[in-house]
């Protein structure tokens, strides 16, 4: 009898065993879903309404004039010409994201058509919770009246902050007196962000104003002219001791105050501090009453690199510490005034400005020489560097019979922002016949792009529409630079005479001029949406070439909007090609994919794995095995006891 309950008891052991045991293993995580705007659902709202934390919704172009409220964690994709256009309100709230989901909105036309003040912000982060992880990405975003193009809340507006936020690749536009990027007072501060790659525009407010942001990386952007101060970094709850890095922006003026100022509680009453501020490789140009002003409270690690365009006083140094800011141009090879010894832009006291830069500097408009005459070049946007004017007889042939009176020109357009448009002008030293010609020589031919220009109508001006990374690139990669070897050609009126040095007269070979390849990503897809760690996904793009030329490109995938890899695509006019890239995570979380811009969705990483369920099922059978083989054990010797 004690045998028999001994056995039920192992018996009853085991089966509390296997099912605990069942209990570990962990149940399939649910596959992050696609879902199509309008093909699967007929608004934006009611796809998100459907969608699990970490989805992914794909909106086709089109116009929607929704208020887009995000309450979860997803990744909201617009193809282009994807527009949200309510009528009244804001365009797009976001309430919810965590770093386990966190939220993107990428390529999207954001245009609220209300006027009303406050009434109809572009993007507007509000959570009374708080939200981490957001990006902002490649979105074209304009406000009408006094609204803010992005709008992030804090502790003023009873919300909590936002940490870890990236807005990058954007195009804001305000058109009242507003800010294009606003981030207000908060305690808690705002933490880790990333400002980069973006173009500001707000002609009558401001484009930045960060209060109480900790820790953040400002670089690469575009601010334009404002009419009152440009750039505000302030502390105003919160004391800010992360690094504040300022960087590589093209500030281009305003018409009263400081341009870029950083300060202390310059609303609220302090007091508070902020430390660790770094500023390099900036331009600062055609500023009002400061091109860069520091308050008192606020710790400078150093200044250099920049680039002071404008008279007047240049940087301006409140706090009563020397700073350093050795090695920047004041606009003049003899250095800063004017407590400095030169004639350039001025400094206060309290600055350390010895060495300064004495070289060229980068800027918007430059010079180059041929036959003994000038041409100039300015450009719109960015820094036009590197410029080489060199004659026809420089290269081995000619595009048929045409000339270069004012020769072949190479340069370079930086500090762009990847992916944008800028037009160039071209002075000539004399007049260029009408509907002349403009051609590039790129890998070894002559290619016909004369439908880039516009003024071409019998005078001395010329422009040229470039596009970084497409038309007018001779790089091909959509990455902030442009490059463009080319020139003027007409028709020849006589024989081509060799370079002065040669000494012969021969004439360059010529050859039939082809058009310029027109490569571009297409599509882009994902061969799968979940995936374990440092297990790849592949990425497949779909490019074709829409002219008739053969050409090649350097296509460049993104994850999380950072780059990860380029890989070269040969394409033959008139063809279509697919390229491939693999990507693998070894931490959990969801990573956004795009090629070229191009969004090819999102993947999850996730701890669980295949690998553990036949692990832990493994397990169990070891302990079945083993209960059955002591339930052998105990009937042998119950038999033995009879």
């Amino acid at each position: 009898m004690i045998l028999r309950r001994s056995v039920c008891t192992t018996l009853i052991a085991i089966a509390v065993i296997f099912s605990m045991m069942i209990t570990l293993v962990p149940a399939t995580p649910a596959q992050a879903a696609a879902l199509n705007v309008p093909a699967n659902y007929p608004t934006i709202n009611a796809a998100i309404a459907a969608a699990a934390a970490g989805d992914t919704i794909n909106v086709a172009a089109g116009n929607y004039p929704e208020n887009v409220v995000i309450d979860k964690g997803i990744t909201l994709n617009g193809a282009p010409g994807a527009t949200i256009n309510p009528a009244a309100g804001h365009a797009v709230t976001i309430t919810a994201s965590t770093e386990a989901t966190p939220t993107t909105v990428n390529g999207f036309n954001i245009t609220p058509q209300d006027n009303t003040l406050n009434s109809a912000l572009g993007i507007a982060i509000s959570s009374v919770a708080g939200t981490s992880d957001i990006t902002l990405s490649n979105n074209t975003i304009s406000t009408l009246g006094d609204n803010h193009g992005i709008w992030i809340g804090g502790s003023s507006n009873g919300l909590l902050p936002a940490n870890n936020l990236t807005v990058t690749g954007n195009n804001i536009t305000v058109t009242g007196y507003a800010t294009s990027l606003y981030a207000a007072h908060s305690t808690p501060a705002h933490a880790n962000w990333t400002i980069a790659n973006n173009a500001f525009n707000s002609p009558n407010g401001c484009n930045l104003e960060l209060y109480d942001v900790d820790g953040a990386t400002v670089d690469t952007n575009i601010f334009e002219v404002t009419a009152g101060s440009n750039v505000i970094i302030s502390s105003e709850l919160s004391d800010l001791t992360n690094l504040m890095l300022f960087s590589n922006n093209d500030i281009r003026g305003n018409d009263a105050g400081s341009m870029v100022a950083f300060i202390t509680h310059f609303i609220v009453a302090g007091p508070t501090t902020m430390g660790a501020v770094q500023i390099t490789g900036n331009i600062f140009d055609n500023w009002a009453t400061r091109g860069l002003r520091i308050g008192a409270g606020v710790t400078v690690v150093n200044i250099r690199q920049n680039y002071f365009m404008f008279t007047g006083m240049g940087l301006a140094n409140q706090n009563g510490v020397q700073i350093d800011a050795v090695n920047n141009w004041w606009g003049s090879a003899s250095g800063p005034g004017p407590v400095g010894p030169g004639t350039g832009a001025g400094v206060s006291v309290d600055v350390l400005y010895q060495p300064w830069l004495t070289t060229v500097v980068p800027a918007n408009a430059g010079t180059g020489i041929h036959d003994g005459k000038t041409v100039l070049f300015s450009t719109t946007n960015g820094v036009i560097e590197n410029i080489v004017v060199r004659d026809i007889t420089a290269f081995p042939s000619k595009p048929g019979n045409y000339d270069f009176p004012y020769g072949v020109y190479s340069f370079e357009i930086t500090r762009i922002v990847p992916g944008s448009t800028v037009t160039i002008t071209i002075k000539l030293p004399g007049n260029l016949p009408p509907n002349s010609k403009y051609y590039k020589f790129q890998n070894g031919k002559w290619v016909d792009v004369t439908s880039l220009m516009g003024s071409n109508n019998g005078d001395s001006i010329i422009t040229l529409t470039l596009t970084d990374g497409g038309l007018g690139d001779a790089d091909g990669v959509a990455n902030g630079i442009i490059v463009d070897p080319g020139g003027p050609a007409h028709i020849s009126l006589t024989v081509m005479t060799p370079p002065r040095s040669s000494g012969q007269t021969t004439t360059p070979a010529t050859t039939t001029p082809v058009p310029l390849p027109n490569i571009a990503v297409q599509s882009a897809s994902l061969s799968a949406t979940t995936t374990t760690p440092d297990k790849p996904v592949t990425v497949t793009a779909d490019i074709s070439n829409t002219s008739t030329s053969d050409g090649d490109k350097q296509v460049i995938l993104y994850v999380n909007g950072q780059v990860e890899t380029t890989k070269g695509a040969i394409v033959n006019g008139g063809q279509s090609s697919q390229l491939t890239f693999t990507v693998s995570r070894s931490e959990p979380g969801t990573y956004d994919i795009s090629v070229d811009n191009v969004p090819a969705g999102s993947f999850k990483v996730e701890l669980t794995s295949a690998s553990d369920n036949i692990l832990i099922i493994s397990m169990i059978l070891v302990v079945v095995a083993f209960s059955i083989a002591l339930i052998a054990f105990v009937r042998r010797h119950r038999t033995s006891y009879r």
